[in-house]
Order: structure tokens, then sequence, then C-alpha cells
């Protein structure tokens, strides 16, 4: 900016008459300020604005254009369809099942277990697949399990949460919920295709003699349905 002004100031400088396309300012410029059409954005835009509102589509072009429209909308519901999203479930749930070898689980494992032994690893209630949530004073991994203990004391169940970790072995386990009435522990998911689920330790657990039951957010959804009902 400081350059063009030194130019444009300068008397040595030969000067053009020039016009703005648009509002017919007149200015006197140097020779390579004569290419430029309008003497700002503004006019620019609004001349653009006129110009698009005099041109008349033919019924060829609106035709296309419709087309365009309904073809990107049709796109755009293939996409949101289930059997796209399933399908991407699929692919990602194969690639999980391809990267975690039965060798990186065992890995993963033990350094779980060193970590917990040595207090390097501590309960956090932040996690990746939930959004945090405080229910009764009590920090919970997801939303999920707050609907849960909601749900538990609208029908009268007695609940401890966080449930102690157990330790199988190769690795631990803490489930979500745990019914003293019952001497039952829940699992809560969002659907049993969630990656990092721990449906195989959920088995090693039961083989130790406990009774795990695995609950689906679907399954939670119903039942909230019949208990606002009733």
């Amino acid at each position: 900016m400081i350059k063009k002004d030194l130019v444009v100031k300068n008397p040595r400088v030969p000067r053009f008459e020039w016009y703005c396309k648009f509002c017919g300012r007149k200015e006197e410029v140097p020779q390579w300020l004569t290419t430029r059409t309008y003497c700002s954005k503004e006019c620019m835009s609004l001349s653009y604005s006129q110009e698009k509102k005099g041109i008349k589509k033919s019924k060829a072009t609106r035709q296309k254009m419709s087309q365009y429209s309904l073809n990107r909308s049709e796109t755009h519901k293939q996409k949101l369809s289930s059997s796209y999203t399933e399908d991407r479930l699929k692919n990602h749930s194969k690639m999980m099942k391809e990267y975690w070898t039965p060798e990186r689980k065992m890995i993963r494992s033990q350094q779980t277990v060193e970590q917990w032994a040595s207090g390097i690893r501590n309960i956090s209630p932040h996690n990746r697949y939930g959004k945090p949530t405080i229910y009764k004073s009590i920090w919970m991994r997801s939303g999920v399990e707050a609907r849960t203990a909601k749900l538990c004391d609208a029908v009268g169940l007695k609940w401890v949460y966080p449930v102690k970790r157990f330790n199988l072995g190769i690795t631990t386990y803490q489930p979500d919920f745990y019914l003293p009435e019952f001497d039952i522990y829940l699992e809560v998911k969002w659907g049993l295709d969630d990656f990092g689920s721990n449906l195989w330790k959920v088995d090693l657990l039961r083989q130790q003699g406990k009774k795990v039951i695995i609950v689906e957010e679907k399954e939670i959804k119903q039942l909230e349905k019949i208990y606002r009902r009733n």
C-alpha cells in the first residue's frame, strides 16, 4: 500500500482519466490502474447482483438446475439411510478386528494390569465414547449410565456406582453398575458393535461365577417409554 501511494502521488508518473463502470466515479490514475473495472468491492458486488437479476434462464436450464438439486437431495438421503450407516459400521468393525489381534490385546492387557498395580492409572470420568454426566453428585462416564441410574431410582432398585474392579488374570474389568438386592452386575452399552466393547471381559467374569447382564441403549429407551406411560 505504501508503494502504491508513493507511485500515485508522484508527479513524474503520467496519469490517465478512468471511470468506474458502476457508479461512474472519475479519477486520474497511472496506467497500471486503468485496467480495473470497479472502484471498490461494493460496486463490483452490486453490479453483479443487478446483472443476475436481469438474466432470464431458459426452460432447459431451469430443468437442469432442478434435476441437479434433486440428485443432490437423493444422494444426501442415501448417505443418511440405514444401509449406508450399516455398511460403514461393518467396515469399521472389520478394520478394528483386523487391528486388535489377540497378541495386541494381550500386550495391552498386561500393560493395563501393570499400570493398575503401580497406581499410575486412575479412574477418570472422561470417556471418549460418551459424554460425562453428573447424577446425584456422582461422576458417570456417559449419559446412558446416568439414565440407567435414574431409571433404577424410578423403579425402586438399589444400585452401586462405581463398582470395584475385578482382576481376571490377563486383564482387569470394571462393570458399570451393581444391584445388591439381586447380586447382579450391569454393563451398559450404546450397542453391541461398540468399538472397545468389553464383551469378552464379561465372558471371563461370568466364568468366575458372577452374574452379568448387558443392557443396550435402545432397551433403556423402551423401558423409559413404558415407565412414562404408566
